[in-house]
């Protein structure tokens, strides 16, 4: 789930704490799509920001010191203190402000991008120069999972009646992927594959229950990699059943950890 809007959401959470009233010395580029800010607080760390649709981060690291040519962005916050950071709900648009400024992150979309705006939200400038970011935000019109009910389901399925169980799931539930409807699926002995309108009704009241399950662990998450040998397959904040001698395991201490160890061992990034 590496691009799971979850994963971005505790993953922004474990950051507030980390690098709120960071100062930011230096602000450049040494790799395609990834923007990386040096944070002053009682140490130095890099904060970075991975673009590549494939494989989106949000990462604290420490700092090091780069080999590589560096091109540096955005000089207008330099000294600038960080006040917050924040995820727009079930949308994977992050949003980091700084005393004067604030950066919308968008880790989705075709185009994705970092944009930087004043307080008067004036657009002053962007990390990748293309024809337009799109700042349109997820559709409003999903079910929270973590207030799922089954009238909120019921409801819906008259939208698209056509759709294997799975499809429905991730696009109807907020947050929810593939991964996690077929979790859910799982959980609830229900076949992913299976059209939604062939569904009775107490197969709907096993879901919202599975559906509310879900939601309940990611309130209180492990921070986990599934391997497969000795392959990273998967990173996950909550157990999945569906895993179950299927992949052995590793647990992390925090989010971050996790992240940046399953990009190491899957990508070689760090």
């Amino acid at each position: 789930m590496y691009r799971n809007y979850f994963l971005f959401a505790e993953q922004v959470r474990w950051l507030h704490s980390q690098i709120k009233n960071c100062v930011i010395e230096d602000c450049f580029t040494f790799r395609k799509s990834e923007l990386v800010l040096q944070l002053q607080s009682k140490e130095t760390n890099f904060l970075k920001i991975g673009l590549i649709s494939s494989n989106p981060f949000i990462l604290l690291t420490q700092s090091r010191n780069i080999k590589e040519a560096k091109i540096n962005f955005f000089n207008e916050i330099i000294g600038q203190k960080i006040t917050d950071i924040k995820i727009h709900p079930f949308d994977k648009l992050v949003t980091l402000n700084l005393q004067e400024y604030y950066f919308r992150i968008h880790f989705y979309g075709r185009q994705p991008n970092i944009l930087l705006f004043d307080k008067a939200d004036n657009q002053i400038s962007e990390f990748k120069k293309v024809k337009k970011t799109s700042t349109d935000l997820q559709n409003n019109d999903i079910i929270n999972p973590f207030d799922c009910q089954f009238d909120n389901i019921s409801k819906t399925v008259n939208n698209d009646p056509s759709l294997p169980l799975e499809k429905y799931l991730s696009r109807h539930i907020g947050g929810f992927n593939l991964l996690l409807a077929r979790e859910c699926c799982f959980r609830a002995n229900i076949k992913s594959n299976v059209i939604i309108q062939q569904l009775k009704e107490a197969d709907f009241q096993t879901l919202t229950e599975n559906i509310r399950q879900i939601a309940d662990e990611i309130l209180n998450p492990v921070y986990k990699i599934y391997f497969d040998d000795v392959i990273p397959k998967h990173i996950a904040i909550i157990n999945f059943h569906s895993f179950h001698n299927l992949y052995s395991e590793k647990n992390y201490e925090n989010v971050n950890d996790a992240w940046r160890n399953y990009l190491y061992l899957r990508f070689d990034t760090e």
